[in-house]
């Protein structure tokens, strides 16, 4: 979780490692404590205003609003260790907010109230049941064969040769032929293809190569070109940073390869290990016998036929794909340049959360179909976690996709966006950008490191997230009439949420919100087969 370190300790000393003394906390959101004895009940905690807290290495408790001095000590040695931390007050707007807690549990509908959700932070619960009376069906419409718009690599990277920067196989601006290894999107346990390529392509920023066979129609690969060189290039790299130039070429390499339109499972894709060093022919330790040695992108040949791959979606792909190889250059790469054997990794639900999100604000979130993802979260909030599993057991979809960049798009929002340059290209920073680079180049991954720029806790932001969207909706959330200067596309733009049926059999997962509407009976009972973790009840104001 957090490291709130407050002091030069050795491992001798009691070290409270959250709260951390530098963040902001929320009274109706609970906090973490943890310290770095483990296992031990010997750990008392107490605040100054609200005494005892509890005991252990690891729990969480809500803290009343006011200036805490928090203090833990160890029974067993008397050693102690405080941190002094602010809890806000939270003004609710005419919402209840309360602990779902002990099931069954009955929830008076009071006139005034119009809906209600159920916001779950690491909570669940397991055959969630509802009663009112009513008898609607409960309707869900995702397309569970929608393609993403890539497969995720994940390369353990601890045991890969590095490959130092400039000297990869082939440095040089005139090499015009290679033969590349294409990972299978289709079987991603298979056996990669062998692509005999040619330089199609040797710009400022970007060199493009082509199958030596193709007989494509090469407008659709030069518009696609044209576009990533003059808008996502200087976009995203404005936006997240500049990508390791492994190979020494001074640009970054894309590959269309019809491998990925006959597989039909992606769009594109990065790959990692492209970073490391091949050891297919000699005796270095480590299995990473197909890396190309380059910074390099994947992506589908053009197909006006199939919307798929068309020239806008391939775009919105290069983007998306480009954002991956530039944050595992910043939050990994850079890292071992630096020593670091192991480096951390992005989690996959931010690593693709992040990259959709540069969809959209590179202009492309509608044309490129970015907005679908959005759409299938809102279809039925309650089926997807944010960082875990949804509601198949899935650690990646489109729905979930959709979610995440939501939260995000809302957060760079919080932090205050961006605006444009007078060219409609270049972007002016207004804390939205911040936002970004803070979140890539904290030492935390995942959950943990989204809250870092605005030194609160991810939970709390989330927690305030779901209050507004289940008060707000979402089409009073975002300025949907917001559009990008030079695609003229709307920046953000998707559906009404979708509310649930009372009545029936739901899950809640945790980080997970759904949305109800409230009848007009005097109760509902809310009942279930377990609840664990924290699960909050929302009852919201009427229009």
């Amino acid at each position: 979780m957090f490291a709130g370190c407050t002091s030069s300790i050795d491992d001798f000393q009691l070290e409270i490692w959250s709260p951390n003394v530098s963040w902001n906390y929320d009274a109706d959101v609970p906090v973490f404590f943890s310290c770095n004895i483990k296992d031990s009940d010997t750990i008392l905690w107490e605040s100054s205003i609200d005494g005892r807290l509890g005991s252990g290495n690891e729990f969480f408790r809500k803290l009343s609003s006011g200036s805490h001095e928090i203090s833990a000590v160890d029974t067993a040695t008397n050693k102690k260790s405080v941190v002094t931390v602010f809890v806000s007050e939270t003004a609710d707007n005419g919402m209840s907010v309360q602990m779902l807690g002990d099931l069954p549990r009955t929830i008076e509908c009071e006139n005034g109230y119009g809906g209600l959700a159920l916001v779950s932070l690491d909570g669940s619960v397991e055959n969630l049941e509802i009663n009112c009376g009513t008898k609607e069906k409960q309707m869900f419409n995702e397309n569970c064969d929608a393609i993403k718009r890539d497969v995720s690599f994940r390369t353990e990277t601890a045991s890969l040769k590095m490959l130092p920067p400039s000297t990869g196989r082939f440095a040089s601006k005139d090499d015009t032929e290679k033969t590349f290894y294409v990972m299978n999107t289709g079987n991603t346990g298979g056996s990669p293809h062998e692509i005999s390529a040619k330089k199609y392509y040797s710009g400022k920023n970007v060199s493009a190569w082509i199958p030596e066979n193709f007989d494509g129609e090469k407008f659709f690969l030069d518009k696609c070109i044209e576009k990533f060189e003059t808008i996502i290039y200087p976009r995203v790299t404005q936006f997240w940073g500049k990508c390791a130039d492994i190979n020494g070429d001074g640009t970054i390499s894309i590959l269309f390869t019809p491998t990925i339109n006959q597989e039909k499972m992606a769009v594109g894709f990065f790959n990692s290990a492209d970073f490391f060093r091949n050891n297919r022919n000699s005796s270095d330790s480590g299995y990473n016998p197909y890396s190309n040695e380059m910074d390099i992108i994947y992506v589908a040949v053009p197909d006006e036929s199939d919307s798929n791959y068309n020239v806008n979606s391939l775009i919105a792909t290069l983007a998306h794909e480009f954002t991956h190889s530039i944050n595992f250059t910043n939050k990994t790469w850079i890292r071992y340049l630096n020593g670091e054997s192991n480096a951390p990794q992005e989690e996959i639900f931010l690593d693709e959360g992040c990259s959709h999100l540069t969809e959209s604000l590179c202009g492309y979130g509608v044309s490129g179909g970015n907005k679908d993802f959005v759409n299938y979260y809102l279809e039925n909030t309650g089926l997807y976690s944010l960082t875990g599993n949804d509601y198949l057991g899935r650690n990646d979809s489109v729905g979930k996709r959709g979610a995440v960049c939501m939260f995000l798009y809302w957060l760079f929002n919080k932090a205050g966006g961006i605006s444009y340059a007078d060219n409609g290209i270049d972007f002016i920073d207004n804390g939205g950008i911040s936002f970004l680079r803070k979140m890539v180049s904290s030492d935390s991954v995942g959950w943990d490191s989204i809250g870092v720029y605005f030194k609160k806790s991810t939970n709390a932001l989330y927690m305030e997230y779901a209050k507004e969207l289940a008060t707000k909706k979402v089409e009073n959330l975002f300025d949907m009439k917001k559009t990008d200067p030079i695609t003229l596309e709307p920046i953000f733009i998707c559906n009404r949420i979708k509310t649930n049926s009372l009545d029936g059999t739901h899950k809640v997962l945790p980080w997970s919100i759904t949305i109800f509407n409230l009848p007009q009976n005097d109760a509902i009972i809310i009942d279930g087969k377990k609840t664990t973790g924290t699960v909050y009840v929302i009852r919201t104001p009427k229009n």
